[in-house]
């Protein structure tokens, strides 16, 4: 096995930005104007560059997307309010791979959540 030196990276403000394992793997991160976590890129064997770009809901901290840019991504829909998660989609550019809704009808008082995985439904009903 061969040793490889772990060189870590700091941005101007002294927080992490990436490391590199020698000249076999290297990961980069950057942070918004706000401090917050946007984006990743990695770097394996001198392959093609993976990044991945993280999206937030307007005047928060709340996460409401990743892109790839092998062209996977997920989206997150929230309630207004309070921080709960109605609706999560995982895509693979136009294909969608999975969803998750949050239901909660007006006449029911049992919130459902579903889940689909192609053209199969699952749901689940709990207690609120």
């Amino acid at each position: 096995m061969m040793k490889q030196p772990l060189h870590r990276a700091y941005d101007a403000l002294g927080r992490d930005s990436g490391f590199a394992l020698g000249s076999v793997y290297s990961v980069q991160y950057v942070c918004d104007t706000y401090g917050r976590f946007s984006s990743l890129s990695a770097l394996a064997s001198l392959r093609e560059t993976n990044t991945f770009t993280y999206a937030y809901l307007p005047n928060t901290d709340l996460i409401s997307g990743m892109t790839a840019s092998s062209g996977f991504l997920w989206t997150r829909a929230y309630e207004s309010g309070p921080s709960l998660i109605t609706s999560v989609e995982n895509r693979f550019g136009e294909t969608v791979i999975s969803q998750w809704r949050l239901l909660k009808p007006v006449w029911d008082v049992w919130p459902r959540a579903g889940f689909q995985a192609g053209r199969v439904t699952f749901w689940r009903t709990w207690q609120a």
